[in-house]
């Protein structure tokens, strides 16, 4: 009975811990933007305390929730030790291999933290290469897509 108790505890003290990991003033953001022909257009942001904020392209405004698991998943793909100490001149499409195809829409994603800030542009036309920063940016985005999917699911 002691030894449950004792685990009880540790598990209450390292899952608080955990959550705790956040900065208070952490967001992440996602912005879908138009093309030559039918891209969906939005923003999505996830802040600290779970509120996640859609903006579809008709300016409107839809409010959600995440639990803390998923706001520690998509604060740990953010990184922003990271993403917010990368060189001023860091761009995503010095990172692609390829033909650069113009007529995709870009994703912006931004990442906040510790009074911090950075933004990211990348033409979704451009090919990653294998390794690089720019395919730890495009998870990000896929997983916010994925994790906030169901706000523009639900819309009439």
């Amino acid at each position: 009975m002691k030894l449950s108790i004792a685990f009880c505890w540790i598990l209450a003290f390292t899952l608080s811990a955990f959550g705790q990991s956040v900065p208070a003033d952490w967001q992440v953001s996602l912005e879908r933007t138009p093309c030559f022909g039918m891209c969906p257009i939005y923003k999505v942001s996830v802040d600290a305390d779970g509120t996640v904020t859609a903006r579809d392209s008709h300016d409107e405004i839809f409010k959600s929730y995440l639990i803390p698991t998923l706001i520690d998943r998509l604060y740990k793909l953010s990184d922003p030790k990271t993403f917010l100490e990368l060189d001023p001149d860091y761009l995503p499409s010095q990172e692609c291999d390829g033909p650069f195809e113009t007529d995709h829409p870009s994703e912006v994603i931004s990442i906040r933290a510790n009074g911090r800030f950075r933004e990211f542009i990348r033409n979704k036309g451009c090919k990653p290469r294998p390794g690089t920063l720019l395919l730890r940016l495009i998870a990000l985005g896929d997983e916010i897509d994925r994790l906030t999917d169901d706000i523009f699911l639900k819309l009439p």
